[in-house]
C-alpha cells in the first residue's frame, strides 16, 4: 500500500475526534465515545460537518431546533455549547467574531475524512496509480456506516448528512470499480458494476459499465439482459431510450 494510503489508514484508525456516520461520537480516553443528547448530537453535527468554519449563533438555531426553537433560543444554545465543550477534547469547540468552530480539520471528522479520500483516490487514478487509488477507495469506504444519520432528529441536518454520506460512498466505488476495470481485473469489479447498477437503475452509463464488464467476462447474453432491462425502466419511467452503442458493440465483441 502507498504512503498516501497509510496515511489514511492511520487517520482512520487514530485521526478522527468526531464521528458523524452511525452513531455520534466524540474520542475521550483515546476512544470514539457515543454523545448522549439529540441536541447535543445535532450540535455537534452543524458545527463537525464543516470542520474549521465558523458558524453563526442564529444557524447553530436553526439546524438544531428546526421549526420548533425554544423559548430562549439563546440561552438553551448557550446552555448546549457548554455541555459538548465538555465532552470534546479541551480547546475544541471554540467561539470567535463569526460564532462558533471546532479546531479540526478534515481529516479528524469521518464525514470529511471520506471525501479527502475520494478526492486523493481520483487523483492517483488520474495519475495512473490504479492500485493506491482502489487501496484509497477501500479506505474511505471503510469509514462509512449504514446508518448514516440516523442518531439525528429527522429533518434537514440529518437528511443533509445522510445524502452528503451516500453521494461520498457513491463516488468512491465509482473511483474502485473504474481503477479496477482498467487493471483488468474483471472478476473483482463486476460485484461493484452490479452494486452501482442497482443504485442507479436508469443511469445509463453505470449500466454500459457493468455490460462491458459482463461483456468481457464473456457474459454476452447477461450483458444483453442488462441493456433490455435499463430499456424498460427508462420508457417507462422516463418515456425515452437509451443510446444504442452498447448493444452494438456487445453484439460485435
Amino acid at each position: 500500500m502507498h504512503s498516501d494510503s497509510n496515511d489514511l489508514v492511520m487517520a482512520t484508525a487514530t485521526g478522527v475526534e468526531v464521528a458523524l456516520l452511525g452513531e455520534v461520537a466524540t474520542r475521550r480516553g483515546g476512544d470514539l465515545i457515543p454523545l448522549p443528547g439529540l441536541r447535543a448530537r445535532s450540535l455537534l453535527a452543524a458545527l463537525a460537518r464543516r470542520p474549521g468554519r465558523a458558524c453563526s449563533s442564529q444557524s447553530l438555531i436553526e439546524e438544531v431546533w428546526g421549526d420548533e426553537p425554544p423559548r430562549s433560543p439563546t440561552n438553551a444554545l448557550h446552555t448546549q455549547i457548554s455541555r459538548l465543550r465538555a465532552a470534546l477534547p479541551e480547546g475544541v469547540l471554540e467561539k470567535g467574531p463569526a460564532g462558533y468552530r471546532l479546531v479540526l480539520d478534515r481529516m479528524q471528522v469521518d464525514l470529511t475524512l471520506v471525501r479527502v479520500c475520494e478526492q486523493r483516490a481520483q487523483q492517483q487514478r488520474a495519475d495512473g496509480d490504479l492500485s493506491g487509488a482502489v487501496a484509497t477507495a477501500r479506505d474511505g469506504a471503510g469509514c462509512g456506516a449504514a446508518s448514516r444519520g440516523a442518531d439525528l432528529a429527522i429533518g434537514d441536518l440529518a437528511r443533509e448528512i445522510a445524502d452528503e454520506a451516500t453521494a461520498r460512498a457513491a463516488a468512491l466505488d465509482a473511483v474502485e470499480l473504474a481503477a479496477t476495470v482498467a487493471m483488468g481485473e474483471l472478476e473483482q469489479a463486476l460485484p461493484l458494476a452490479r452494486a452501482a447498477a442497482v443504485r442507479a437503475p436508469v443511469d445509463e452509463q453505470v449500466h454500459g459499465q457493468l455490460m462491458l464488464v459482463l461483456s468481457g467476462l464473456g457474459l454476452d447474453s447477461e450483458a444483453l439482459e442488462v441493456f433490455a432491462g435499463l430499456r424498460t425502466r427508462l420508457a417507462d419511467r422516463l418515456g425515452a431510450d437509451p443510446s444504442p452503442g452498447w448493444s452494438i458493440s456487445i453484439r460485435r465483441s
